[in-house]
C-alpha cells in the first residue's frame, strides 16, 4: 500500500496508483488508546478527536493511517526504522532470509502475514452487512452536514440495523445489517 515517489520518498498510495484508500471509522478503547506512548496519543489524535462514548472515541482508519506513518518519519529518517514498500508473498527474499527484527501484518481479513506465521481465523459465526463510504464535498454547508457522531451512535442503538460511523472529518461509513 506503499510505494516509493519521484522524489525517492515512501508514500501512501492513492487514486492516482490505482488504489482506493479505506473510509472505514475505526473505535478506539480508551484502555487500549492509554498503552500508546503519550507522544503517539498526541499525534493520532491531532487532527481529530472525537469522543462517543465515554470510554472511547472514534477515528477514520485513513487518518490512523497517516498519523502513524507521520508519527514514524523521525526514526526512518534516523535510520532506526526501514520501511518496505513491496508485497509480501512465500519467496519473498526478507522472509526467507529472516533478514528483519519486527514484521508487521497489517494486510486485511485476507492476510498473507497471518497465513505465514500460521495464525488462526477465528469466527464467532456469520452475519451479514453492506458498508458504503461516503465523503461529503467541502462546498455542502456546514447546516447540511450530517448528524453528530453520539446521536448516530443513539440512533444506531435504537435501531440495531444501521451503523454511522463518521467523524468531523467529512468522511464515514454507513454500515446496513442484512
Amino acid at each position: 500500500r506503499w510505494f516509493v515517489d519521484e522524489n525517492s520518498l515512501i508514500r501512501w498510495q492513492g487514486e492516482e496508483q490505482g488504489k482506493m484508500r479505506r473510509d472505514q471509522v475505526v473505535t478506539l478503547q480508551d484502555h487500549v488508546i492509554e498503552q500508546m506512548p503519550v507522544y503517539v496519543q498526541k499525534g493520532l489524535f491531532q487532527n481529530i478527536d472525537e469522543r462517543v462514548w465515554p470510554t472511547s472515541r472514534n477515528i477514520p482508519i485513513r487518518e490512523v493511517e497517516d498519523r502513524l506513518f507521520d508519527l514514524i518519519q523521525p526514526f526512518v529518517q534516523a535510520g532506526q526504522v526501514e520501511l518496505i514498500p513491496e508485497s509480501l508473498h512465500e519467496q519473498t527474499e526478507r522472509l526467507v532470509k529472516g533478514d528483519f527484527d519486527l514484521l508487521i501484518g497489517t494486510d486485511g481479513s485476507n492476510s498473507f502475514v497471518r497465513r505465514y506465521c500460521n495464525i488462526p481465523m477465528v469466527s464467532e459465526g456469520v452475519e451479514y452487512a453492506c458498508g458504503v463510504a461516503y465523503n461529503i464535498p467541502t462546498e455542502v454547508p456546514s447546516s447540511e452536514e450530517p448528524l453528530h457522531q453520539a446521536l448516530n451512535c443513539i440512533l444506531t442503538v435504537a435501531q440495531t440495523r444501521y451503523l454511522v460511523n463518521s467523524s468531523s472529518s467529512r468522511r464515514g461509513y454507513l454500515n446496513i445489517r442484512l
